[in-house]
């Protein structure tokens, strides 16, 4: 079965009016093909009207790719509505949805097909890619400083230092690796874009398509929608399933997190991250597995990848300081 170019993971609670006339209006107004994307939906198991709706939907039902996932009510939005639904999802990117968000980029599933082409392009089919994918838009977008700007694949160019957004979209490769979506189950809902958008940067693995893809939510983000009620109850939830832990940007443990990512991504891709005199350096000292192009020590030079690590130590460093 073809390999849907996107799966947006939309968790949704009663607010089925809002799914239909902005994020559903949206994805069928903008997707040049419906068959190109997936919607994975996840939904509390005791939500009956959204359950119905989505269930009984025409659009929805007309979808190739499409997923219903019922689970019991949880408080953990990262860990059992995010990335329990993007480890289901089957796209070559994954972006977190929201019952409130709209695409207003037309065509913007081609735009991610020209963008997979791209990124083999560079760095071949058989390699691992990770990337974290910028979107813009009004009510999309937190301030993030003190990280190295962003580095960019032929598929697409230089976004802002400062900004991270909400909708990230990020390579399957990237989940498969690090076992998580936006963050890990520490994070349980507001800091998650914050914790994925720092990761990429200091792997300096953030770009933006060409033409950027712009997202707009349309809740109390977006200062020029009024809130409403259900808005409010959305918030709180958010509150409350934030509030047993620090905040997230002054939380040592995050930090901690995102080194520990640094360090596995790293290790498991060393050529990327290696500049190219230090491989000359040790040319005779590696083995590649040509199908996978997976790298490992030569014979020669048993502690190659601690000698490969301490090169790179201080870029990786220098990234998470500037």
């Amino acid at each position: 079965m073809k390999q849907p170019i996107l799966s947006i993971i939309v968790p949704t609670r009663d607010n089925t009016e809002s799914l239909e006339a902005v994020f559903l209006k949206s994805i069928i107004i903008n997707t040049n093909n419906v068959n190109n994307i997936e919607l994975v939906f996840v939904v509390d198991e005791d939500d009956k009207k959204t359950i119905d709706f989505l269930s009984n939907n025409q659009a929805i039902k007309d979808l190739t790719f499409c997923q219903i996932l019922k689970r019991k009510r949880s408080t953990n939005i990262t860990e059992d509505y995010y990335n329990y639904g993007a480890k289901k999802s089957y796209g070559f990117f994954v972006m977190p949805g929201a019952d409130d968000i709209k695409i207003d980029t037309s065509n913007y599933d081609l735009i991610l097909l020209k963008t997979k082409e791209g990124i083999i392009k560079t760095e071949g089919p058989h390699k691992k890619h990770f990337f974290l994918f910028k979107t813009f838009g009004e009510g999309n977008g937190g301030r993030s400083t003190g990280f190295a700007e962003s580095m960019t694949p032929e598929a697409g160019e230089h976004g802002s230092r400062d900004q991270y957004c909400f909708f990230p979209i990020l390579t399957r490769d990237s989940i498969d690796l690090l076992g998580y979506f936006l963050a890990p189950s520490t994070i349980p809902a507001w800091g998650a874009d914050w914790f994925i958008d720092k990761l990429y940067k200091v792997l300096n693995r953030v770009a933006v398509t060409v033409p950027q893809i712009n997202i707009t939510q349309v809740s109390q983000h977006n200062t020029s929608t009024d809130v409403t009620n259900k808005d409010k109850q959305r918030d709180e939830r958010m509150r409350i399933a934030s509030s047993s832990m620090p905040k997230h940007d002054e939380n040592p443990d995050n930090i901690l997190e995102i080194l520990k990512a640094v360090h596995y991504i790293v290790t498991q891709n060393l050529e990327i991250y290696t500049p190219s005199d230090v491989w000359r350096k040790y040319e005779g000292d590696r083995l590649i597995d040509e199908a996978t192009g997976h790298v490992s020590p030569g014979n020669r030079c048993p502690d190659i990848y601690l000698k490969i690590l301490r090169s790179i130590q201080q870029t990786l460093h220098d990234n998470l300081n500037r």
